[in-house]
């Protein structure tokens, strides 16, 4: 049986985690664009909000999908499912933009435009679930702990050289909270310097107010956090 229509059979059965084993044990250059996007709605429904792997998850379906999007650009299947993993990544306003693209594709269906409502609800009345403030405690929880390192390591980075494994290691630490956000750090004064940027958008502003709201007062000591 041809592979794509086995895997369909299992996603009508609920076997997602057989669509998972099969598809993931084909390399990765070896997979059609089809091949990537059933496995990426696989990794769509195998994300469990109770679970810890929810995110990683649907961070999973999204670099499946990345690569094919001028194959797909005009596909209901392939914006539907790139909307899908942002809403449930809390980022409303990217997902709109693909929900849109898939109801050009596809007019009236009932599910896209259930989510593009979602989606405006969200984007107008930003609400930040428990999982959003346990991300944001988890965050400046880590921070705490290595921002004495990340301060001697700017000091003594005289020439530049290690720049790039500062902002590494900043960066990891704001994807425990953020799944993308642009930032600088610096020194002003007898203090350090976070610079978090929205870049325009209007969700992530409300986020970024959010996350410094709980910022703790030992970072404060020797950090601002703009």
């Amino acid at each position: 049986m041809d592979i794509l229509k086995q895997c369909q059979i299992w996603h009508e059965n609920g076997e997602y985690q057989n669509i998972i084993d099969k598809l993931e044990d084909i390399a990765a250059q070896d997979r059609s664009p089809e091949m990537d996007s059933e496995l990426s709605r696989a990794y769509n429904n195998m994300a469990d909000p109770n679970k810890p792997t929810f995110r990683k998850m649907l961070k999973k379906a999204l670099s499946l999908l990345k690569p094919h999007e001028q194959y797909f650009k005009d596909d209901h299947n392939f914006n539907f499912r790139m909307g899908y993993s942002y809403y449930y990544l809390d980022q409303e306003s990217r997902a709109l933009k693909y929900f849109k693209k898939a109801l050009e594709a596809r007019p009236d269906d009932k599910d896209t435009l259930d989510f593009i409502d979602m989606c405006h609800q969200g984007i107008t009345l930003p609400q930040f679930n428990m999982c959003f403030y346990e991300r944001t405690q988890l965050c400046w929880d880590t921070f705490l702990k290595i921002e004495a390192q990340l301060r001697k390591m700017m000091d003594e980075d005289k020439d530049g050289t290690g720049g790039a494994k500062i902002v590494s290691q900043m960066q990891e630490i704001l994807n425990l909270v953020f799944d993308d956000i642009s930032f600088e750090m610096g020194v002003s004064g007898q203090k350090y310097d976070l610079i978090l940027t929205p870049e325009g958008d209007k969700v992530k502003l409300f986020e970024l107010t959010y996350f410094q709201k709980f910022a703790p007062e030992k970072v404060l000591d020797n950090w601002n956090s703009l």
